[in-house]
């Protein structure tokens, strides 16, 4: 079972790391005459994600799993909703990143009994 823990926690920081990286390359590739505010804050929401996940894995009690639990959901809707915001006007196409999200959030969701915490 430890060892199945490490594979999960593995997995899950190496698909923050990978998500984080297509959302910065999506963000960065949007002119900054557009949305530069908007960019700052996209930004903002998306880097603590790798964090978080990491804490959530390295933490012994229940209480700190579940905040970090939490932070990486928000910072996985903030993300969402500024996705769904560049869609609207008109900035890019963010379905397929919209899609890496949902996939993400399925993957943290299914390794929460492998991490200690369970939702």
């Amino acid at each position: 079972m430890e060892q199945s823990t490490h594979n999960k926690q593995n997995d899950l920081q190496t698909m923050a790391e990978e998500l984080k990286r297509k959302l910065t390359d999506f963000c960065e590739s949007i002119p900054d005459s557009d949305a530069r505010y908007f960019k700052s804050r996209f930004l903002d929401c998306i880097s603590p994600l790798p964090d978080n996940i990491h804490s959530l894995g390295i933490e012994k009690s229940i209480v700190d799993k579940m905040r970090y639990y939490v932070l990486a959901e928000v910072n996985l809707d903030q993300c969402n909703d500024y996705l769904n915001l560049v869609e609207q006007l008109q900035y890019a196409e963010t379905k397929h990143l919209v899609d890496e999200l949902q996939k993400f959030r399925r993957f943290l969701n299914s390794s929460n009994k492998y991490i200690g915490y369970e939702s």
